[in-house]
């Protein structure tokens, strides 16, 4: 591990933990609390808008431990508030929404600040490595939790959220990574993309983002309805898909050529697409499990990219490409509910997200 790092990397699993249980239990918690199903959507608005107000308001606090401190307070007491008095769910899921929004946006610049010339990825690996192991925590958590208990998921993610700040309080932040949180303004958005390296990283990012929620949201209804696999197949293949991710982010911090990686990760994101869309369950699967190399690797490496394109300033650069990130999330549902129109689960679903996977390559291509 980094030296200086190990409290944003807690920060970094417990955060990533406590926002993928709310993202994927709020909703059938307050229904099944007696919650009008008509409100909830609302609720699901909230997490998503206070997250990004988060973000813009980590500038007050001034700097990386500030910023930290603060987002894991707010995350804390939210769920803890969740849990015992869910008619509070508003306010309840905003504070947690803007504690992960200001935690989360200068996590990923911090860490890239200790990487070591020799391992350029070592920063944003050990980041990406944090959130893989919150994101199986959560998945594993909403999964084995009976649904009359979902409360005390939110409870114990409170306590895991409080032990992180405790954390952070004791352990010292190397000085290199206690970066001042600045906001991006338009002359900066001019500057990064007229740096050829960003621009490449952040479209690249962009492509990736869209395909990421198809496999993220539809494998499991694709595996059991057009590759008749079992729900628990389903799931587990895709729990063994996160777990190989993980696996190879971890390796991915001694990795000195990033050229190379990334294309051969892009390489692979064709392949694992075009596999996908066969609907051959034997193939679907070779497909989803090979997805696990982007999934490791894109991302961190759009985020090296478009660090290293604007040293000193690795926080506004956090931000644009997160940017990249949001628009191709908010794209894919679009992209799936036409391809579906058109030709259902079976037939085009996949087949949709082959071409933004050549794009991203070809893009990929452009730079050296």
């Amino acid at each position: 591990m980094l030296r200086g790092a190990s409290s944003l990397v807690v920060s970094t699993a417990s955060l990533r933990f406590a926002t993928a249980l709310l993202q994927a239990t709020v909703a059938i918690f307050l229904a099944l609390s007696g919650f009008s199903v008509s409100m909830i959507p609302y609720v699901v608005i909230d997490l998503w808008v206070s997250t990004a107000l988060g973000s813009l308001l980590a500038s007050l606090a001034g700097g990386t431990r500030s910023a930290v401190v603060a987002g894991l307070s707010l995350m804390a007491i939210g769920l803890a508030m969740l849990a015992l008095r869910p008619g509070l769910s508003i306010v309840a899921v905003a504070a947690a929404g803007v504690g992960s929004g200001m935690a989360g946006s200068v996590l990923a610049p911090s860490l890239h600040r200790l990487s070591s010339g020799e391992r350029p990825l070592e920063g944003v690996a050990t980041y990406s490595l944090g959130l893989s192991l919150g994101l199986i925590a959560a998945t594993l958590t909403s999964s084995l939790m009976p649904k009359g208990y979902l409360w005390l998921a939110f409870l114990i993610a409170s306590i895991i959220v409080l032990t992180s700040l405790a954390h952070s309080l004791l352990a010292p932040i190397h000085p290199r990574a206690n970066l001042s949180v600045r906001l991006p303004g338009p002359k900066d958005f001019v500057g990064l993309f007229k740096t050829r390296r960003f621009a490449n990283a952040f479209y690249v990012n962009l492509l990736y983002s869209t395909i990421f929620p198809l496999v993220l949201s539809y494998w499991p209804l694709y595996a059991v309805k057009a590759l008749g696999l079992s729900t628990m197949e389903a799931f587990g293949f895709m729990a063994a898909m996160f777990s190989l991710s993980a696996m190879l982010r971890f390796a991915s911090a001694k990795v000195s050529r990033v050229r190379r990686v990334k294309l051969v990760a892009l390489g692979l994101l064709v392949v694992s697409t075009a596999l996908l869309s066969t609907g051959l369950w034997p193939l679907a699967l070779a497909g989803l499990l090979l997805f696990a190399v982007p999934h490791a690797v894109v991302y961190p490496v759009s985020l090296y990219e478009s660090f290293a394109s604007a040293p000193d300033e690795e926080v506004k650069a956090n931000y644009v490409i997160s940017i990249s990130s949001g628009v191709g999330e908010v794209i894919s549902p679009f992209i799936a509910s036409v391809a579906i129109a058109l030709g259902g689960l079976h037939g085009t679903l996949y087949l949709a997200a082959l071409p933004l996977a050549l794009g991203a390559t070809i893009i990929g291509l452009a730079i050296r």
